[in-house]
């Protein structure tokens, strides 16, 4: 067993729900109940102040959080920020006697590693490709971070971190063709399921309790409404799946009210549902496909969706196209669902899938083998040994 004190920083203004603080926490309680001693020092912007000290609490980790100045909007407060959490992270690194340091994300790297004071280990979690998510969303909304920001965070990581965990191998490929001066340690750490949070129940009761009939081929979407979510995709393929089967539409998200206007022309009956994280595998259960829906962007080829292990734990079958991350290679691999063009969709393909409904047994297993938290976290556990 490993014993070690492991102060893990975290720079971000999440809900203690998303799936970003979902896996810091469940990282942060991998590690102490590997027999190490664990702290995390979270940084959030001060006009978002979500605390995790409930759910901290309740994983028996000691936490501290700190305001500070929104990192990714103006460049005085940016500098200002990474200056002063440098410095705050280096005197609680030393009070606490940490003996190793793990930031969670690019702005926490950049706290941890812009004047490298400690000589312990400093190891990085990267949550996926942030450079290149920015620039999508300065194409397509106004929520674009700083980019040059992100590269130079990304840099620091790759020359100066002891180890940086990716969620893919095609992760580890894309830092390799960008960065000529790598000295850092890829490990990958992909984003997976803690398969105790979404149990296999059954699916006629599912149904039942929202009153959905049980004939009815229900295609769940989990998730919110950003553009990389191909909205109107989605929409392309729900619209074939009405002239196919007798399909029932399941949405969980906070975003409920924009899903049923998009929606509202389908002809098929549809429920939508805005549920909390603990909430989601019971909704889950009651469908019969999960939906995940990406295009041609770099920042989806190296990525690692939650909700794809999610639908396959609640023995979901999925469909997606081949630009969702590692999704398309198991669902091929393991027939665990369809690979689809939105483009031109082969109705055909789609028809055959739909006339028989999946082993939900079967794909929990797929899950269980390939996308369960405590195979994954194994990788995670050696670096601290």
């Amino acid at each position: 067993m490993a014993n070690k004190r492991i102060l893990i920083i975290s720079a971000n203004g999440d809900e203690s729900t998303t799936g970003y603080a979902t896996r810091v926490l469940e990282i942060a309680k991998t590690l102490k109940n590997s027999g190490n001693t664990v702290k995390l020092l979270r940084f959030f912007p001060f006009h978002h102040p979500r605390s995790w000290n409930k759910n901290a609490q309740e994983l028996g980790i000691e936490l501290s959080e700190l305001p500070m100045p929104p990192m990714s909007r103006f460049s005085l407060f940016r500098w200002a920020t990474v200056i002063l959490a440098n410095l705050l992270t280096y005197i609680v690194a030393k009070i606490w006697r940490a003996d190793a340091l793990q930031a969670e994300s690019h702005d926490a790297a950049l706290i941890a590693l812009w004047i490298k004071w400690y000589a312990i280990p400093v190891l990085v979690d990267i949550h996926g490709a942030a450079p290149e998510e920015a620039e999508f969303l300065d194409r397509h909304s106004k929520k674009a971070k700083n980019r040059s920001w992100l590269q130079l965070a990304e840099k620091l990581i790759v020359e100066k971190s002891d180890i940086h965990f990716v969620v893919t191998q095609e992760m580890i490929n894309h830092l390799q063709s960008k960065h000529t001066k790598i000295k850092s340690q890829a490990k990958i750490l992909p984003v997976a399921v803690n398969l105790e949070f979404f149990p296999l129940l059954d699916t006629i009761q599912a149904k039942n309790n929202l009153g959905i009939p049980p004939d009815k081929t229900v295609v769940a979407y989990c998730g919110g409404d950003q553009n990389y979510q191909c909205l109107d995709d989605m929409k392309t393929v729900l619209e074939k799946l009405c002239g196919i089967t007798n399909l029932h539409i399941l949405v969980i998200s906070k975003s409920t009210e924009k899903f049923s206007t998009m929606f509202s022309s389908l002809p098929c009956s549809k429920t939508y549902v805005s549920a909390n994280h603990d909430e989601v595998h019971k909704l889950l259960n009651a469908a019969d496909y999960g939906l995940l829906i990406r295009r041609n962007e770099l920042l989806n080829h190296v990525s690692c969706p939650t909700k794809f292990a999610e639908y396959l734990a609640c023995g979901l079958a999925v469909l997606t196209t081949p630009w969702a991350g590692h999704g398309p290679s198991i669902v091929q691999h393991y027939k665990a669902g369809l690979v689809l063009d939105p483009d031109a969709i082969d109705c055909k393909a789609l028809e055959q899938l739909l006339q028989q409904r999946p082993d939900r047994s079967s794909l929990r297993k797929i899950a269980t083998d390939n996308l369960s938290w405590s195979k994954a976290s194994q990788t995670l556990i050696k670096c601290y040994l």
